[in-house]
């Protein structure tokens, strides 16, 4: 089984290289809450840590805290939801987690409505609830078609439901390097079999539009993140070219140019440069030399 985390502001600032190096796959990031009154609100370190976690090259997911009470007010948190998210790429689902007591007295129906209302506006998407609630509160058997995260604290070595668990909240209590105080702890349960949907790599063409996008960085570090995600470095990149209509670039240098501000400039290498053009001293470019760049 995969192991994960789920943080939110309350976990305060996390060193996600130190969570990375401790074993810890993928990290599921509180957007923020959704209300009745159009006042949803941003969890105050989610786009920390969604660009740290990205950087270290976590797999990531979402979930939003719920208080909706109506289909009205779950229209305007959808949007909400979907403007926060925007430009960001995730390869686990996007959670609406139901545990609050003031929709707990809401219909099964009418909540059940909900959750597939909001999953619905999603491409990959689910509902986080404990198991209680998924018996009681919900009409589980409608929700099989989406992701089901379980929260279930228990020491034994599997949750105990009766239907469809991909993602098993097992603790609330976990120590993980990096992070001050306790962390939940989450198993992927489905990791190995169902690696498409729900911790599959993106696309190729959706991987180089977040290149495209500065999500990766430049040169080297792009190189290494794109390698710690899990991608191969050189098809993103011929791919990331073929969306910009690149095929042969070159330079003219200008007064003032050195070699590290090209490469910076082009989202490459010194050596790269030095190799394309048969540069023997890395110091030492002139005005007016066009220069090989890919």
């Amino acid at each position: 089984m995969i192991k994960g985390i789920d943080i939110s502001e309350h976990n305060e600032t996390i060193d996600f290289g130190k969570v990375k190096a401790s074993g810890i796959n993928f990290v599921i990031i509180r957007i923020g809450w959704i209300g009745n009154k159009n006042n949803h609100t941003l969890d105050k370190y989610f786009e920390e840590n969604y660009s740290k976690a990205k950087y270290y090259g976590l797999k990531i997911g979402f979930y939003v805290y719920s208080y909706v009470e109506s289909e009205e007010a779950m229209l305007s948190a959808i949007n909400w939801v979907k403007n926060q998210i925007s430009g960001k790429t995730h390869e686990y689902p996007i959670f609406l987690d139901v545990e609050d007591k003031q929709i707990s007295g809401l219909s099964k129906e009418l909540q059940t409505n909900l959750c597939k209302y909001f999953c619905d506006n999603f491409e990959n998407s689910g509902v986080y609830a404990n198991l209680d609630w998924f018996k009681n509160k919900l009409n589980v058997s409608e929700l099989t078609n989406y992701k089901i995260w379980l929260a279930q604290w228990t020491s034994a070595s599997m949750h105990s439901a009766d239907f469809k668990v991909d993602l098993w909240q097992y603790s609330s209590k976990g120590k993980v390097d990096g992070i001050t105080g306790k962390v939940d702890m989450n198993y992927c349960l489905n990791c190995e079999e169902n690696t498409e949907q729900i911790t599959g790599q993106l696309s190729l063409i959706d991987i180089a539009n977040a290149v495209i996008r500065g999500e990766f960085g430049n040169g080297e570090e792009r190189k290494t993140r794109l390698k710690n995600a899990g991608y191969n470095y050189d098809e993103v990149q011929a791919k990331v070219n073929e969306l910009m209509g690149v095929s042969s670039v070159t330079y003219k240098v200008k007064s003032g140019d050195t070699l590290s501000g090209i490469a910076k400039k082009f989202g490459t290498t010194v050596s790269r440069l030095a190799s394309l053009n048969n540069i023997k001293n890395v110091n030492l470019i002139y005005e007016g030399q066009t220069l090989k760049i890919r």
